[in-house]
């Protein structure tokens, strides 16, 4: 499936380029009507070919046709039929068409079959279209695109095809461009003029024609004469309608005589299947998810536990009132296949922290093995009988006991505890049940109303002052409460929502940085600085340049803040700044503006060195070069570093995203060790800047891997 994506985005990224530049040149005109025409006009391709492709991949014609529902079919052609199916020795090879603002293919990858469709911009909003691909009987190829014709009588195709002879080769491809198609009304797309479909390419399956038993009905007409009977007979066909679930026989019944007669029917096969979005999850999205879990674990055992407001209570409070309850009402309501994972790590858990337990606490008494071994035999008991995700029996099971052994235990021990909150603590679990059982989803949303609440109110009573509240507590304890309820909304919203945990996530990692690491010997402004323009800069500019979103210039016109910003810091805390420097600024602004104005699109060949070249040449002016460790041979590193990117976004393909983590870790690790740096240095240092460099690179990768596949 990986590869199958892959693909699908590499057709995506490298054909629509030329695709999308060309449009559809389209005619208006009335309604051509109902009737269907005789014969529809073959259309010949403007350029067609290219030196040893496989012919049956070369498509010298086409002609264009509206189904009865409107939408817009195309019967190509290529120079040599597939005859027998779809071409079996290649690894991969896709067909796909461009017209109407339109994208729509097929293709076979590693084995995998399949169809796609997406408007011409990736992240464009618009109807979603379907894109059923045959195989007719004389090898050609027909597909009912899905694309509305809206009165459209003419449209232009460009047709591109190609196949990977092997897993390690490269794609050899070709464009057919077809001008001026006259669109033809059809009654039956797939079964134009006596042609049958054989092969479903969008499925990989075969379409067969199945026999059906049709009962005729022969109405005998008596004349009488003098001499003998005439009879003259009548026949009236049934008309079959077979759809992709049963054959729906009329019966028609006029006269006594009835003969019943078994032989195959024309067959018409009408899809009744609809693409949606695809409803499996990225797992890039949860890698973000995981990465977010890492960031706050490393810096509640590196920097919380030395505040002397830090107990453990916290974090295991945190689990069992919102971790433990989202984990199992998502399992309730999605019923995933690894449903047993974390019920089976269940056992390991409590046996470890039991043991804890008997070793760490003067009250332990050993009986009270008993008391956990009965629990344990309780969830396995549970397990057997239930057998599937219905968690009516384990939910209870797996999270009651918790709430009141940690209730009793620590709730009850606190000098603020009031007996008020055993009732609070109830009405807790009572709603977490009806949540479950009795409302939908979409009642998550629960979680920072209660949150929140409480929070305000535990702060206030507590009588923390401003400070307390926005550093270590509020840096801390707001994302690690509220990581499951934003992890909860990613099945539902789909990989956008992904983009929204990478902001709470960097948001977590700055309030770190003011609240944590700027208290390290070690840590001045130069390294936040060194990773956005070393890894974000460059990582947003290119994802912009591969998939040219709608909002493109926003992050360019945010440039135009935070240039002058930035220098007016300079100008107000180095003694080196000259007031001529301002001219310097004003300048590079103005090359920024005039370039903008110049492409006006997203052609980002000029504004990519424009926005990033500028900061890296003044950093390795200001920062390095001034640094002890520094010398004359890093000067190459740098400009090579550079020279990448610029290779990358020139000659690669988006994939190439892959190598960042193989250069960025031994970057760092020789980095470290050419530094010297202690365990404990290494730790506190890891904990800041491996995430500052691995969020914008997971970005990326969630872009590629997602949000295209979303919506295709």
């Amino acid at each position: 499936m990986r590869r199958s994506r892959s693909l699908r985005l590499f057709l995506t990224a490298t054909v629509m380029s030329t695709v999308l530049g060309s449009g559809a040149v389209v005619a208006s005109a009335a309604d051509p009507g109902p009737v269907p025409s005789a014969q529809p006009a073959l259309f010949a391709a403007q350029t067609v070919g290219e030196a040893g492709l496989d012919p049956r991949f070369v498509f010298e014609s086409a002609m264009a046709m509206s189904s009865p529902t409107g939408t817009l079919c195309l019967y190509l052609l290529p120079t040599a039929p597939w005859a027998g199916g779809v071409p079996p020795d290649y690894f991969s090879w896709f067909v796909q068409v461009f017209t109407l603002d339109h994208l729509f293919g097929t293709q076979r990858h590693d084995g995998v079959s399949e169809g796609y469709a997406q408007n011409s911009a990736p992240f464009a909003a618009g109807p979603e279209v379907g894109g059923e691909w045959r195989i007719m009987s004389n090898g050609s190829l027909l597909v009912d695109s899905g694309v509305p014709i809206n009165g459209h009588t003419a449209v232009d195709l460009e047709l591109t095809s190609g196949h990977m002879r092997t897993e390690d080769a490269g794609f050899e491809s070709t464009t057919s461009i077809f001008t001026g198609i006259t669109i033809e009304p059809q009654g039956d797309c797939f079964g134009y003029h006596g042609e049958m479909p054989v092969y479903d390419t969008s499925r990989g399956v075969p379409v067969e024609a199945t026999p059906v038993v049709t009962e005729t009905t022969q109405a005998a007409v008596v004349t009488e004469t003098t001499q003998a009977a005439v009879v003259t007979e009548t026949t009236q066909a049934a008309v079959v309608t077979e759809t992709t679930q049963a054959a729906v026989v009329t019966e028609t019944t006029q006269a006594a005589t009835t003969t019943e007669t078994t032989e195959p029917a024309t067959t018409t096969t009408t899809s009744t299947t609809t693409r949606e979005r695809t409803s499996e999850t990225c797992w890039w999205c949860w890698g973000v998810v995981a990465l977010f879990l890492v960031v706050l674990l490393a810096i509640l055992y590196i920097w919380l536990k030395t505040y002397d407001w830090w107990t453990c209570w916290i974090p295991w409070f945190i689990v069992i009132f919102a971790w433990v309850p989202f984990l199992l009402a998502g399992m309730w309501w999605w019923r995933p296949t690894w449903w047993w994972v974390p019920l089976l790590a269940w056992f390991p858990i409590i046996g470890g922290y039991t043991w804890f337990w008997a070793q760490k606490r003067s009250w332990w008494q050993p009986w009270y093995l008993y008391v956990v071994g009965g629990y344990l035999a309780a969830l396995g008991v549970g397990m057997v009988v239930v057998g599937a995700p219905e968690w009516g029996l384990l939910f209870p099971l797996f999270w009651v006991p918790w709430v009141g052994f940690y209730l009793w235990f620590r709730g009850s021990r606190q000098p603020w505890w009031q007996p008020w909150m055993w009732g609070f603590a109830g009405a807790y679990l009572i709603w977490n049940f009806i949540w479950v059982i009795s409302l939908t989803v979409w009642w998550a949303w629960w979680l920072p109303v209660v949150g929140f609440g409480v929070l305000g109110w535990w702060f206030v009573s507590h009588g923390y002052s401003w400070r307390v509240i926005h550093g270590p507590k509020w840096c801390w304890v707001v994302p690690f409460t509220f990581l499951p309820f934003l992890a909860w909304w990613i099945p539902l919203w789909g990989p956008w929502w992904c983009f929204v945990i990478i902001g709470f996530l960097a948001l977590t990692i700055f309030c770190a940085i003011f609240n944590h690491f700027k208290e390290e010997e070690w840590w001045s402004c130069w390294v936040p600085w060194f990773m956005v323009i070393w890894v974000g800069i460059p990582f947003l500019l290119l994802g912009l340049w591969f998939f040219q979103p709608n909002w493109w210039w926003l992050p360019l016109l945010g440039w135009f803040g935070v240039i002058p910003g930035y220098a007016y810091y300079w100008a107000r805390h180095r003694s080196w700044w000259l007031q001529w420097h301002w001219y310097v600024v004003g300048g590079y602004l103005g090359v920024a503006a005039l370039l903008m104005f110049l492409v006006g699109s997203p052609t980002w060949g000029l504004l990519l060195p424009v926005f990033w070249l500028g900061p890296v040449a003044f950093y390795l002016w200001y920062r390095p070069r001034r640094q002890p460790w520094f010398q004359p041979w890093m000067w190459g590193l740098f400009v090579a570093y550079v020279g990448f990117w610029f290779w990358w976004a020139i000659n690669l393909t988006p994939f190439w995203g892959g190598w960042f983590p193989f250069f960025f870790l031994p970057f760092f690790g020789w980095w470290g060790i050419n530094h010297g740096y202690s365990q404990s240095m290494w730790l506190r240092k890891s904990t800041a800047l491996i995430p500052m460099g691995l969020l914008p690179w997971m970005g990326y990768m969630l872009a590629i891997y997602c949000i295209p596949e979303y919506y295709m």
